[in-house]
């Protein structure tokens, strides 16, 4: 017999996507995404991760754009 579980991971991705569906259809695409984006960038733990993220991404270009200039 299978236990029975407390948590359903599965489930909670179903209803997850579900919302965000439901949420797309009610706004539009651009409009949802454009609302998820400020609700990542307002998150207590993505939002820190994320600018993280893009400062690295900006030094990286930066130290590339360096190395080309430096070539010439």
């Amino acid at each position: 017999m299978k236990p029975i579980k407390d948590f359903d991971c599965v489930q909670m991705k179903w209803d997850i996507q579900q919302k965000l569906l439901e949420e797309e259809r009610l706004l539009g695409p651009e409009e949802a995404h454009r609302q998820r984006a400020e609700r990542m960038r307002n998150d207590p733990i993505l939002g820190p991760f994320l600018k993280r993220m893009r400062a690295e991404e900006i030094r990286r270009a930066t130290e590339r754009l360096q190395q080309l200039v430096a070539k010439d």
